[in-house]
């Protein structure tokens, strides 16, 4: 094949580089050149090296320049081989490629190749969790080039693209075994290659989540679980399974192994666990019933039931109150359900309760109630406005701790009467400690969390604000002078005046 070439005078020292491929739908060639060949047929060009993208490596290719022109040729097998007719056009090297033997369907169409490019550093439309959930049962994914966790997220990753999976693959690429992404949040990418076994999570602040792992299987293929989920309304987790077969370079998926995982007693929402150590798989679920742990474990080939426990149980005076939720983590909105549970909860709280329900049920509220309902930042708030001088707002917030293995939750209450707060039977503030490895909610006290201030001797009345984002939240104590206002700042263990 010949093509005429646009570009005059072209030298091997311009081309050298690293090209790379251009677009979807063609093969994921890279093509390193060099100068310096002095065979009379190179004009000085050389390749140094030539592959297609984790999946092949041409070694040695046959190479010709005639100074406008790039032959390459690579004979792989018996009918089975590569051919590239390339010339110089402004920034890229265009022209056409045969792939004759070595993909499921063979190739004969243009491509382009452009230095020092890599299409994967180009924004890639997520797929929603949705989306993955409910296709991948039906989509193998070829062209896996080994069966090493880091190739085989990243072909998986290649086909259901999540920031979750991206991020585990650069900083598998990094060879870093943990790496953290946000300092705030706690998001961290944990990556132990050793035991086969990678995640992302935030320390149960209502972000996306993932794991994954692979087992080796008893056949010499391997089992790969890749679990992702959303804590957020609506709540959504599941495991994606695929077995990779190192003949054929194939992930097939194996949503009969989801068969034999379902609820055991009560429809409610299942939490998966992969194995960071060992082989078995846990699968817990929170209801009516308490906490249910049940093990599957490793059989050779796939995970299977083997027992159920019951994870319990603290007497609930003593040890707080289970909070229910869907998702890794409770959110805001669980924690406003856990408060306004329970029978006698007051005049107020009544109200608010009543008024959630509608909120839920995505009914219309009456004239003056309103919510604000930042699930991300963990806060919610109620206005009750029953004329233009009267009217009472609730507040709740969620901080985490430092130590990533509690959450401290905040509510307040207040109210005021022809424009001026009243201290009322239902006013102030009140905190709780939730606990992530019990799933339990206990009473906190402000002298315990250094959330005492000094209080003006003439003060009237106290306010209390909550923060919508941020971790101070402010007293305003009204005295015959005026206003003063103390600010306390969470530090992830206790408060500090500002």
């Amino acid at each position: 094949m010949c093509f005429v070439a646009q570009a005059q005078g072209v030298t091997a020292e311009s081309l050298v580089g690293e090209w790379r491929w251009v677009g979807k739908n063609v093969p994921e060639l890279i093509l390193v050149l060099e100068a310096g060949n002095k065979a009379p047929d190179s004009h000085g060009l050389k390749i140094s090296s030539f592959y297609r993208y984790r999946i092949e490596d041409y070694q040695d290719p046959d190479c010709l320049f005639d100074g406008k022109t790039i032959h390459i040729r690579k004979d792989v097998g018996e009918n089975a081989y590569i051919e590239l007719d390339l010339r110089p056009q402004g920034e890229d090297l265009v022209g056409r490629c045969m792939m004759v033997g070595l993909l499921e369907k063979d190739f004969d169409d243009e491509i382009c190749l452009r230095r020092n490019y890599f299409e994967y550093d180009t924004p890639v439309a997520s797929c929603s969790l949705e989306d993955i959930a409910k296709g991948w049962k039906t989509k193998p994914i070829d062209h896996v080039l080994n069966g090493s966790l880091g190739i085989l997220l990243e072909r998986f990753n290649q086909t259901w693209p999540t920031w979750m999976v991206g991020a585990v693959c650069k900083t598998m690429e990094k060879g870093l075994s943990k790496e953290i992404l946000e300092e705030e949040t706690g998001l961290t990418v944990i990556a132990d290659v050793k035991n086969g076994y990678v995640e992302v999570n935030d320390a149960g602040t209502d972000g996306e989540y993932m794991s994954a792992c692979v087992w080796n299987r008893n056949n010499g293929h391997r089992l790969l679980a890749v679990r992702l989920g959303d804590p957020t309304d609506p709540f959504i987790e599941f495991v994606c399974f695929y077995d990779y077969d190192p003949q054929k370079k194939m992930l097939t998926p194996e949503p009969q192994i989801l068969a034999g995982f379902k609820e055991w007693t009560y429809e409610c929402p299942l939490y998966y666990g992969l194995p960071m150590v060992g082989k078995n798989m846990l699968i817990e679920e929170f209801g009516p019933d308490g906490h249910l742990c049940h093990t599957f474990a490793w059989d050779g080939m796939k995970p299977v039931y083997s027992k159920t426990e019951r994870i319990e149980s603290y007497d609930a005076v003593t040890a707080g109150s289970i909070v229910p939720f869907r998702g890794k983590q409770p959110t805001i909105i669980d924690f406003v359900d856990d408060h306004l549970r329970g029978e006698d909860i007051g005049e107020a709280l009544g109200e608010l309760r009543d008024m959630w329900k509608l909120y839920r049920l995505g009914k219309t509220l009456p004239k003056g109630k309103s919510f604000i309902v930042d699930v991300k930042n963990g806060y919610v708030r109620y206005d009750s406005k029953y004329s233009d001088q009267d009217w009472q707002y609730m507040e709740f917030c969620v901080w985490n701790y430092a130590d990533k293995r509690h959450k401290l939750v905040a509510y307040c209450n207040d109210c005021f009467h022809e424009g001026k707060p009243i201290a009322g039977q239902y006013t102030g503030l009140e905190f709780s400690i939730y606990d992530n490895d019990t799933h339990r909610m206990k009473p906190a006290y402000a002298p315990d969390l250094g959330a005492e201030v000094d209080v003006p001797d003439d003060h009237t009345v106290t306010t209390h604000s909550l923060p919508r984002t941020g971790k101070t939240l402010v007293y305003t104590f009204y005295t015959p002078s005026g206003e003063v206002r103390k600010s306390l700042t969470w530090n992830g263990s206790k408060f500090i005046p500002q």
